[in-house]
This record gives structure tokens, sequence and C-alpha cells, in this order.
């Protein structure tokens, strides 16, 4: 039986440099932060990203709460910027990413016209990054 190991060859420059590969390596959880989405949550809640409502953090522990600023200065530029994302899918070897909302846009504690509101913004946003790549 073969060893399990990290991959070293995972597939994705290759792709987009043209070659082909019998195989795609999909993200399946990935979150895009929309900073118009996130201001309008602050000002409608004064709840920066999700901030410590209930439905927030009670599945994180304390730890995480701790390292969560120092992990937003990593990944902000991932999560916001589609050229970074980019370079990072290659770095990494993704092909394809399933984006997904990040959470703080939807903080239960908004009134129901803010998530409303925030949707249709996200949703513009990834529609947005859709078609830059399909035309880019």
């Amino acid at each position: 039986m073969q060893s399990l190991r990290p991959a070293t060859d995972h597939g994705s420059t290759s792709s987009r440099a043209g070659k082909a590969k019998p195989w795609r390596t999909i993200d399946i959880h990935c979150h895009c932060m929309v900073p118009k989405a996130n201001a309008m949550v602050l000002k409608a809640t004064g709840i920066p990203g999700g901030g410590d409502t209930p439905n927030a953090n009670a599945h994180v522990n304390e730890l995480t709460k701790s390292i969560q600023p120092q992990r937003g200065k990593i990944d902000f530029p991932k999560l916001t910027d589609l050229a970074t994302r980019i370079a990072e899918m290659d770095r990494t070897g993704i092909d394809m990413q399933v984006i997904s909302p990040y959470p703080g846009h939807f903080v239960y504690a908004a009134p129901p016209e803010v998530a409303r509101d925030s949707c249709h913004i996200v949703n513009n946003h990834i529609a947005e990054m859709v078609a830059s790549i399909r035309t880019g």
C-alpha cells in the first residue's frame, strides 16, 4: 500500500498554462469578502465582520479568536483581490474554487433588509469576478 503524503504536483499551474491534466483540483470552501457589504453591515449594526454576536463566533474557541486579527491581515488580499486570489490558487495548485460569501456579510443582528441588500451586493460582485475571468 502506498503511503499518504503531501502531493507535490497539484495540477493547477500547468492546466492554466494550456497543458491538459487528467484531473482538476477544486477547492469547495472559499469565501469572497466584499468591503462594500462589510461597510453596510458595520453601519447597520456597529459590528465589524461578525463581531461577538452569538451567531458569529459561537463555534470559535479562544485560540482561534486570538489569531483572527493576524489571519485577517494575511487573508484579506486573497479574499478581496481577484489577481491575488488567482496567484494563490496557482501557488497552491487549485484549478477552481467554489465561492461563497464571507459570513460577516450576513450578521443575524442586522435588520433583514441589510442582509437582503448585502446579498445583492455580494452576488453582483461574484458575478463581476466570474465575468472578468471569462473575458480577461
